[in-house]
């Protein structure tokens, strides 16, 4: 099971928090009511800022030390934060019984219909063209004052400065890297934009959301064209999310990221955003986003190996195994010790294999499938894990061509052809597994055929071997050794016809370990 790894831990935005708080102690209340009883009974102790005409992002006004303004129903004022290096909050306190609606919007974009309901702006960028949009939150003329104080945050970290929504994301210069965010009310959202340049550089790279224990986080993936690929949320107050995988995007320049607070926040909840090397050098893991057919990870080479991450109950991985020549294929998805798993195969023709049969930390597999030329899907997913943390499992593929048993061969009535004098490659998976193969003879052209029959397991397996003819009555049977030993059958000239061979698993299976079949 792996375990969240947060560099910069919850500890860090609750210290952070607690700073905040001891500098500001009367924050403003959810409803808007006044922090200051004062300035809501008495704005104009503060010089009048909202010089009219003020509702275009040209006609705005430069905050300085704050102010009062008067609000009419169907007003926006507009104000430019001040032009001082770093960053500033800025509060909104009503003069009335109603509240105010903030939002930091760009200059040369509109102004949105409906602006989100908070009345604190925090960690609003100076000297920006970024502008300040205030609004009354009912019909009636209401008197308001704004405060700044300037934001007290630490050098080291980039803070998602406000506007950060999708068009204003802020852009990740590298990894490893954190980021500092707060969410500051109403449903407020922040984005970040990951290049792919950044991610090139390593094979995949963890983004962990670290909130405060009452807030709820979501997480978004969008494209550059805002299609959104990917939703995440905590399922409980306090839980961070994460992708423990993100890859680059592989015909696009960039992923957007956006995170939300899924319980509409109170004001000013801080939270960090870690990016980090998810692999080390060589190994290979899981990208995501791949949880649609239209983003499924191409599984490459062969053989091909690489280790999963389920991060929420709901996660699904596709893969895509491309296969060229028509082969003989065997996939494996063995999870950890606390998850069960479900494996499911789509060949070309879309008829799909559902393996669901194993239960917690048993691997789901199948060997030897004849899989035709083209693309065939590979879909891992959870169905229940014991753990608290991520889940993770192991994907294996092969594709095999030459003398080898193609599954389903249970039946004598299916048997793989079996060549005279030539080995043949088999799997038993699972312990119960049979094998049947055929061979034909026609004296007195083949009056050595069938002298020897032998059979060599690997270590791990214990097999035994039968011949049977033409009639389906038994001819012989060898079944004297335990695993990994060889099991032979000598027999006389044998008559005109078609012999079969049934391989039965005694003990042991591994659909990665062959067997060696010969008829000699």
């Amino acid at each position: 099971m792996v375990t969240m790894n947060r560099p910069f831990p919850l500890s860090f935005a609750l210290s952070l928090w607690f700073v905040m708080t001891a500098c500001n102690p009367e924050p403003p209340s959810d409803r808007g009511e006044p922090s200051d009883p004062s300035a809501a009974g008495e704005p104009h102790l503060a010089p009048v800022i909202d010089q009219e005409p003020n509702d275009r992002p040209q006609q705005a006004g430069l905050l300085v030390d704050g102010g009062t303004g008067q609000l009419v129903p169907g007003d926006v004022d507009l104000y430019r934060p001040p032009q001082e290096p770093g960053f500033w909050r800025i509060e909104g306190i009503p003069g009335g019984t109603g509240g105010l609606r903030l939002d930091a919007v760009s200059a040369g974009a509109l102004l949105p219909d409906s602006l989100t309901t908070r009345s604190t702006l925090f960690a609003v960028r100076g000297q920006s063209d970024d502008l300040v949009a205030i609004r009354g939150s009912t019909a009636a003329a209401m008197p308001y004052r704004i405060r700044l104080t300037p934001a007290l945050l630490p050098e080291d970290l980039p803070v998602l400065g406000e506007p950060n929504d999708l068009n204003h994301p802020l852009p990740l210069r590298g990894i490893p890297a954190a980021v500092l965010g707060f969410y500051e009310g109403g449903g407020d959202s922040d984005s970040i934009e990951v290049p792919a340049s950044a991610l090139r550089s390593t094979p995949a790279i963890t983004l962990e959301v670290s909130p405060l224990p009452s807030a709820r986080p979501m997480l978004r993936l969008y494209t550059p064209e805002r299609v959104l690929v990917a939703e995440i949320g905590a399922e409980r107050e306090g839980q961070g999310v994460a992708i423990p995988n993100l890859g680059p995007p592989e015909s696009h320049e960039s992923w957007l990221l956006e995170l939300v607070e899924a319980e509409g926040a109170a004001v000013e909840r801080p939270y960090t955003v870690s990016f980090y090397q998810a692999a080390a050098a060589g190994q290979r893991v899981e990208l995501e986003p791949n949880d649609a057919p239209a983003y499924a990870m191409s599984l490459g080479g062969d053989p091909s190996e690489l280790t999963g991450f389920f991060h929420t109950p709901q996660d699904r991985d596709l893969f895509r195994l491309e296969v060229s020549t028509p082969s003989a294929g065997s996939v494996v998805a063995a999870p950890d010790g606390e998850t069960d798993l479900a494996l499911i195969w789509t060949p070309p023709d879309g008829v799909p294999l559902v393996l669901d049969f194993g239960g917690v930390g048993e691997a789901e597999s199948f060997c030897s499938r004849p899989m035709g030329a083209g693309v065939h899907t590979i879909e891992v997913s959870p169905r229940q894990s014991r753990g608290l943390g991520l889940a993770t499992y192991s994907l294996r593929t092969r594709l095999e061509t030459g003398d080898v048993e193609l599954e389903p061969n249970d039946n004598p009535n299916q048997p793989t052809l079996q060549p005279i004098s030539r080995s043949m490659r088999g799997y038993i998976d699972p312990e119960t597994d049979v094998d049947c193969f055929s061979w034909r003879t026609i004296p007195p052209i083949d009056t050595r055929a069938a002298q020897r029959v032998e059979i060599q397991p690997p270590t791990e397996i214990d097999v035994a071997l039968e011949v049977l003819d033409s009639e389906g009555l038994q001819v012989a049977v060898a079944d004297r050794n335990r695993q990994g030993g060889l099991e032979r059958i000598t027999l006389g000239e044998l008559p005109a016809g078609t012999y079969r061979l049934v391989v039965r698993g005694r003990g042991g299976a591994s659909c990665d370990l062959p067997y060696t079949l010969t008829i000699h």
